[in-house]
């Protein structure tokens, strides 16, 4: 009676610690190559610059700001990288101007009437690692939105949401299952009654149900017992077993690279690093993972002009390092060369 409760309870507790050693491997593994996949967009567009098409006193100021200096708190790309990567995430993100800077809301409020321009508020800004709470309101036209609607992302960050709910009710159950250890009862195949010595110095003899449910009752009692062992009866704590085999992580490993992979429209190729800077696979990064990023911000990171014509652009880098707000305001900067020279100043 009391090895069939033990036994079978262990079997459904090894099974249980199977699975969430399993599940808790897939989860870190599917939140390392979601971060990995991100990171690989988003500096992608960190190393763009967003370029102004409408010439004004402020262009080259607000060039600045977009792509070097967005705020006092974080350069170019910490600010682009974070912009993408929310955006990635939650399918979108609002940039509010503040005194000529940019700075990134991570969570706001808004009102849903479609016949006036929406209204923010409540805003949180985060800069640098903290968080700021905005007490003014903003309209649609005072902020910059971005949006980024994409099916297959927002289907399989779901599902690691979900796989990540389930790992927790495994793990309630594993914990409600192991309130009490479990152990395994030895007998010898010769013993069928056993002896107990009494107080008084006589022998209790005791048969097989007896002696095992005596047994049970010191185990499971709360005051700290004592169990003597004899040659015919042995007591073991069962241990459970959470380890995954490394060849079953490998596997697992390379099956989820690749399903992020495909989620974030990156080849499989790029994303596993079997690539060179000039293969098909590279153009094809450019063209699917970072292209719809950067028309995202191409519509909207700088819009219209007062003709209605989209204003912005995003181009590869051509920003040299060492460039201050100083030396990029010090003088006319028409070409290049102007650049280097300013950099030089």
């Amino acid at each position: 009676m009391f090895n069939f409760f033990i036994q079978n309870r262990n079997k459904e507790m090894q099974s249980l610690a199977e699975i969430i050693a399993v599940d808790m491997a897939k989860l870190n593994l599917s939140r390392l190559a979601i971060e990995k996949a991100m990171l690989m967009i988003a500096k992608a567009i960190a190393k763009s610059d967003i370029l102004i098409q409408t010439e004004s006193k402020d262009k080259r100021r607000q060039e600045y700001r977009l792509n070097i200096q967005p705020n006092d708190h974080e350069c170019g790309t910490a600010f682009w990288t974070e912009v993408v990567k929310q955006l990635l995430t939650e399918q979108e993100v609002l940039i509010i101007p503040l005194g000529g800077k940019y700075y990134r809301a991570s969570a706001w409020e808004s009102t849903t009437n479609v016949l006036t321009e929406r209204t923010y508020s409540h805003i949180t800004l985060t800069c640098g690692g903290y968080d700021y709470a905005l007490l003014k309101s903003f309209r649609t036209s005072e902020v910059i939105q971005l949006k980024y609607d994409n099916a297959k992302i927002k289907l399989y960050l779901q599902n690691v949401v979900s796989q990540y709910d389930k790992t927790l009710d495994s793990i309630n159950a594993m914990m409600r299952m192991s309130a009490q250890p479990r152990y395994k009862l030895k007998l010898g195949t010769s013993a069928l009654s056993f002896r107990e010595k009494q107080a008084d110095g006589t022998d209790k003899v005791m048969t097989k149900d007896q002696y095992v449910a005596k047994i049970k009752n010191l185990l499971e009692a709360d005051e700290l017992s004592v169990l003597t062992e004899s040659d015919n009866v042995s007591v073991d704590q069962m241990q459970i077993n959470t380890s995954v085999k490394a060849e079953e992580l490998s596997k697992m490993a390379r099956q989820i690279n690749n399903e992020v992979a495909n989620a974030f429209d990156i080849p499989e190729a790029v994303f596993n690093g079997n690539i060179t800077e000039q293969s098909d696979a590279t153009n094809e990064f450019i063209t699917y993972a970072v292209g719809p990023i950067a028309e995202v911000i191409n519509d909207r990171a700088y819009p219209f002009d007062s003709a209605g014509n989209i204003v912005s652009k995003v181009t590869e880098s051509t920003a040299p390092e060492g460039l201050t707000e100083d030396k990029f305001f010090a003088k006319p900067i028409l070409t290049d060369a102007d650049l280097t020279t300013a950099v030089g100043a």
